[in-house]
């Protein structure tokens, strides 16, 4: 996927526009794709994409 394409996926997660997705955002995210997890298991995965550990997911983990 290029990086428009990608930047235009990341801006519609993050609903507040603030260029950061935060686990609420996330967790809103996996439950429209009906993915079914549990809150212990959208925590897990959004640790597993936020690297950094700022406590959101920047454009770049994203990207990764």
């Amino acid at each position: 996927m290029e990086n428009d394409a990608l930047r235009a996926h990341f801006d519609r997660i993050d609903t507040d526009g603030n260029g950061r997705i935060d686990a609420g955002e996330f967790g809103r995210l996996l439950d429209a794709l009906g993915v079914g997890y549990t809150d212990a298991q959208k925590a897990a995965a959004f640790a597993d994409i936020d690297t950094d550990r700022s406590g959101a997911i920047e454009f770049a983990e994203f990207c990764a």
